[in-house]
Order: structure tokens, then C-alpha cells, then sequence
């Protein structure tokens, strides 16, 4: 939160902080299950958006004109704000979630709170390590998860990650043109990082996230049908698909102050369709479909 390593014990900020082992054993896998880890954090998830509250404070209405109160940053970039929420939290080496108004060092967007989060390092002199895991379940549901750190030189390392789920629908739609295949999402991450002096460090990472999150299927109000048993024939569909590059430079000077630069560029693209009316006579269809396109550049003395 102070752009620099501190006690948490020491540090007058209000903060739940936990390692990516801590998150796993706690089974946090996406962003509205920190409301199970963090005291005083609510979060309203709707696939594609999302109302994040701390302590009451952030977002109460869905929609893109009411700002969001609570950011979060993805390896020291500010994300899409409220938005592209789906993307999974996996090789993850912290999240740190701060309570109260943040806007001191993250903007006018934290009157709530701030989330940072921060995936795992390349490590240069740690040799090849990494980790694999898969799981499966009924609705045919199958996931797979890894990462590997590849130690180049004395100066350069790069680690690879991964992410994999998908699994079908719970719904039994009547059709005919649903679209709704099943979630499925697919992530994958690069990060290279060059040592070339002790007081230099050069970090560059990059995200891809094909988010494909089936759609909202519904019935109309007074549908005696089951709930999972759905008469819309129109074409749902909610899908994202967002990248993500970041270059964090760190260069210290004689007298230990050190100069950080952090650059970040975004992209990506949100599309859904839903069935307005819900029946499975004639064709009722809302859709929309939104690029959105991000560049930042943060300097930081410290």
C-alpha cells in the first residue's frame, strides 16, 4: 500500500493480507470469494461486473456510469474498473486488501478500499521449480493449473502459468439457439525478469484471459417451470476476452532511495446477449458488445 515493504503490524492502514498458499488452502479462486477472507468486504458478482463493498462503501448500483469505489490492481496496474471481473486468481504470490479510503496513492476510484494483487515472480536464482494440479467433477467439469520458473542466466529468468476450467451448463434450455455451451475459461501468463545489475531490475509480465462465461439464462416471472429447466430460445452469451502487459522498472540510487516506473497497457473486449422476454415463442433479444482500452504510467520515488 505504501508503494514500499512494511510490518503490517506497524503500518497505520486498515489490511488483510495473504500469501497465494493461504489463498488456495482458503480456496479462493476469483474475486468474490475474498468476501469470505476479508472482515468487512462484500462483493456482488455478476459474471461480467461486478458491485465490490468495503465497510459499505463502493458500488451499490450495477452499471457502467456509476464509478466503482473499491480498485484493484493486477501486478501494480489499476484494471478495468468493475469489469472483466472473472479473470481467476491463480500463481498468485499475495493479495492485499485495504480498508478505507485508498485515494492517496491509488485515485479518486478508492473510497472504500483498494485490492492489490500480485502473481508470483520469475525467480533467477531459484532453479527450475513450479507446480501442476487438475481437478474434475460432475457436469463434467475438469480443470488444470500449473507454473514453471526457468532460470536463463545469472541475470535473467522467466516463469510461464496457466489456468484452465470448464464445465456444462446447469441448465436444461429448450432452445432451439441458445449459445449456451458451458463456462469455459482459458488464462495464461509470461513474465520475464532481467537483473543485469543489483541496484537495476527490469520486470515485464503479460496476461491473456479468454473468459467465456455461457450467459444468464432466465424464465418469465410466472414460468411454472422448474428452475433450472428454461424455456428461452434466443441466443445468450456472455463472453470476455482481456490482455494485460505490465513493465515495472526499479532502479536504486546511491543513498537507497529508489526510482520505480510502472507501465501498464489493457484491452478488451465484453459482449453479451440475453432472451428479453424469456419464452420460447419469437425472438426478444438486448445485446451489446464494448472494447475498452487502457494505458497508464506510474513513477514513484521511494
Amino acid at each position: 500500500a505504501e508503494r514500499r515493504r512494511t510490518s503490517l503490524q506497524r503500518t497505520p492502514i486498515a489490511a488483510t493480507v495473504l500469501t497465494g498458499e493461504s489463498l488456495a488452502s482458503s480456496g479462493v479462486t476469483n474475486v468474490d470469494q475474498l468476501q469470505f477472507i476479508s472482515p468487512a468486504a462484500t462483493v456482488n458478482n455478476f459474471g461480467q461486473g461486478i458491485d465490490f463493498n468495503i465497510r459499505g462503501i463502493g458500488k451499490g448500483e450495477h452499471n457502467t456510469q456509476t464509478t466503482t469505489g473499491v480498485i484493484t490492481y493486477r501486478d501494480g496496474v489499476a484494471t478495468f474498473p468493475g469489469y472483466f471481473t472473472a479473470e481467476p486468481y491463480y500463481d498468485i504470490a499475495r493479495v492485499e486488501i485495504l480498508r478505507g479510503p485508498q485515494g492517496t496513492f491509488v485515485g479518486q476510484n478508492a473510497t472504500g478500499g483498494a485490492v492489490f494483487v500480485t502473481s508470483n515472480d520469475p525467480v533467477i536464482d531459484g532453479g527450475h521449480h513450479g507446480y501442476l494440479q487438475a481437478q474434475m467433477g460432475n457436469y463434467d467439469a475438469l480443470g488444470l493449473q500449473g507454473a514453471i520458473n526457468l532460470p536463463v542466466s545469472d541475470t535473467f529468468a522467466a516463469r510461464i502459468a496457466f489456468n484452465g476450467d470448464r464445465r456444462d451448463s446447469f441448465y436444461d434450455i429448450e432452445g432451439p439457439y441458445t449459445g449456451d455451451d458451458g463456462v469455459q475459461i482459458g488464462s495464461f501468463r509470461l513474465g520475464m525478469l532481467w537483473q543485469p545489475r543489483d541496484n537495476l531490475s527490469v520486470l515485464f509480465k503479460t496476461d491473456l484471459n479468454y473468459l467465456d462465461l455461457s450467459g444468464y439464462p432466465a424464465d418469465p416471472v410466472n414460468s411454472p417451470n422448474g428452475l433450472f429447466d428454461i424455456t428461452a430460445n434466443a441466443d445468450i452469451h456472455a463472453l470476455d476476452r482481456c490482455g494485460r502487459s505490465v513493465l515495472k522498472i526499479d532502479y536504486e540510487l546511491a543513498n537507497g532511495t529508489t526510482i520505480r516506473s510502472v507501465s501498464g497497457y489493457q484491452k478488451g473486449r465484453t459482449e453479451y446477449r440475453a432472451d428479453l422476454d424469456g419464452t420460447s415463442f419469437g425472438d426478444s433479444i438486448f445485446g451489446d458488445a464494448v472494447d475498452e482500452e487502457s494505458y497508464s504510467q506510474e513513477i514513484n520515488l521511494i
